[in-house]
């Protein structure tokens, strides 16, 4: 897995690649702007305002649609969390 990212009208999201040493190749649905990765399973944060997850970074499954202001990621005690631009924390779903 590798997370690409580059600078966009004043927010950071980027493409997700596989790389298996030679080619690149996009995955999942859409650029993100961070990723999880909890018991085997990665959650990422869309700039589409999705949290998805995968555990083969080929099936995605959508979880739930956060706020057009989330920006991050991360999972704690089995809950989702996304960090927001206004500075606050909200439990995902």
């Amino acid at each position: 897995l590798v997370f690409m990212t580059q600078f966009h009208p004043g927010i950071l999201a980027g493409a997700m690649r596989s790389f298996d040493g030679t080619t690149a190749l996009n995955i999942g649905p859409t650029t993100v702007y961070d990723f999880a990765i909890n018991a085997g399973t990665l959650y990422a944060l869309g700039s589409d305002g999705w949290v998805r997850t995968t555990t083969d970074l080929v099936n995605w499954t959508a979880i739930g649609k956060v706020g057009r202001k989330a920006r991050s990621v991360a999972v704690f005690n089995g809950a989702v969390y996304v960090g927001g631009t206004d500075s606050k924390l909200y439990r995902g779903p």
